[in-house]
């Protein structure tokens, strides 16, 4: 079976509106002033910076060392861990020979935790006010949808598109594609909402929209499980609650571990298994988990394509022999972008030639 897989990363949708869809970097720039002068951000960005990064620091490297801070401080803190037992029965103060009262720091822990958490949060609420935004017809023209229409043309038994953003902009390009065949689980009534059968089906034939990181237009619905949530859609504005949203936010997110992330990456395990062709638009390569399923699970025989203007690819496997096409998605001839030379545009010609 002729099987293709397009797996678009935050420079796909760059390409289609860099103003309205932030890579982690300008992510990290557009943070409100509020944010950016709250003492643990700026000791976080001193300490990003003395590592090395200079100006590269981007909202991935942020979240993961806020991340990294919440875990360990959790392993002081939980109830049932012995090192939190050490800290409030004083112990500490009997093993390290120490001076400092173990309750004490256990409870500034406690309040550094809620200083953290506090942080990640008003980080990740930004995640809604800059992807909700909906492409307009001339973003989509110069994109996606040229790009959809060629794929139609190329005879595949199957297409699926699997994408690691949180915007709607692929759901966007698929209804105003005449051609479309690709599916995206949507529920109509009363309730909109996401099925999410349609990715747990063995014997589907059509292709799906998996988005593997959720969506800014997600929430958890009454009657939820762990097993089975209720998935609603239609409103990307932050209501207030994360544990509502249906979202893995930016920063280090190893093995999904809950509903319906853990359908999502196994459907995609699936669809790997299978594919002839893997195409990857503006996608860098940074999520070892995704890195090492597709190692793991993609045929040898499958031809591999990359749409980045990166010098060079990362090391990896499934990269060995593949098409690096060294262009711009969606970027007109004299865009300054993401080059201050410009980029050549997603060359459509290219993609046939590969396909072959």
């Amino acid at each position: 079976m002729k099987s293709l897989i397009i797996f678009a990363g935050a420079g796909a949708s760059r390409g289609v509106s860099g103003e309205k869809y932030p890579m982690a970097l300008d992510f990290r720039k557009r943070l409100p002033e509020a944010i950016k002068n709250a003492y643990l951000y700026s000791q976080l960005i001193n300490h990003l910076q003395a590592s090395g990064l200079g100006e590269d620091i981007d909202i991935e490297h942020i979240l993961w060392e806020l991340g990294r801070l919440s875990d360990a401080i959790e392993a002081w803190t939980d109830a049932n861990s012995f090192a939190s037992r050490l800290l409030t029965t004083n112990q500490i103060e009997e093993i390290a020979r120490a001076n400092n009262s173990g309750p004490a720091v256990h409870g500034q822990f406690g309040n550094l935790q809620t200083i953290v958490r506090s942080l990640q949060d008003q980080i990740n609420e930004r995640v809604y006010e800059y992807y909700s935004q909906p492409p307009d017809d001339k973003e989509l023209k110069r994109s996606w949808i040229p790009l959809l229409e060629r794929v139609s043309s190329f005879g595949f038994d199957r297409v699926d598109l699997v994408t690691t953003n949180y915007d709607l902009v692929i759901e966007s390009a698929l209804e105003s594609h005449s051609g479309n065949r690709i599916g995206m689980g949507s529920q109509q009534g009363l309730f909109p909402g996401i099925d999410l059968e349609a990715w747990r089906k063995t014997d589907s034939t059509s292709g799906m929209l998996t988005k593997l990181h959720g969506s800014v237009d997600w929430k958890l619905g009454n009657g939820s499980t762990d097993t089975n949530p209720v998935i609603r859609r239609g409103h990307p504005e932050f209501d207030g609650d994360h544990r509502k949203r249906l979202i893995l936010y930016p920063g280090f997110k190893g093995v999904p571990s809950r509903e319906p992330f853990v359908a999502f990456h196994e459907y995609f395990r699936r669809t790997l298994q299978e594919a002839s062709h893997l195409l990857f638009v503006g996608f860098a390569f940074r999520d070892d988990f995704i890195n090492e399923l597709i190692a793991s699970t993609l045929p040898k025989s499958s031809r591999v394509a990359v749409v980045n203007p990166a010098p060079q690819l990362p090391p990896l496997p499934f990269l060995n022999g593949a098409t690096h096409l060294k262009q711009g998605f969606g970027i007109d001839k004299n865009a300054t972008i993401l080059s201050s030379g410009g980029l050549t545009p997603f060359s459509l010609d290219d993609l046939e030639t590969w396909i072959g």
